[in-house]
């Protein structure tokens, strides 16, 4: 997954730019429908081959609104937690 600079993902991934996730076929979003979601405040900030992976608020006022295509507790354990996980539960306390 391509990761956008300057977004909440690559902060929460320690500012690297790829990341491996694998992708799961439910739902994909039209890419004709991109700028018209960024246009309304979300950011495309994860892809891959022109797939939305990661989408997020643009504004930096809310406190964590991430989404992702991926699943990240099926990486996560208790003793090495995925990071979207942790930075959720650091947003929640």
């Amino acid at each position: 997954v391509s990761i956008r600079p300057g977004s909440r993902a690559q902060t929460i991934y320690g500012k690297i730019n790829e990341v491996f996730e694998r992708h799961r076929h439910r739902y994909e979003v039209q890419p004709e429908c991109v700028p018209q979601l960024e246009k309304s405040g979300l950011r495309i900030s994860g892809h891959r081959e022109g797939l939305v992976e990661i989408i997020e608020r643009a504004d930096k006022e809310s406190s964590f609104y991430v989404g992702c295509q991926f699943h990240p507790e099926y990486t996560s354990s208790p003793f090495a937690p995925h990071p979207l996980i942790t930075s959720w539960l650091s947003a929640a306390s």
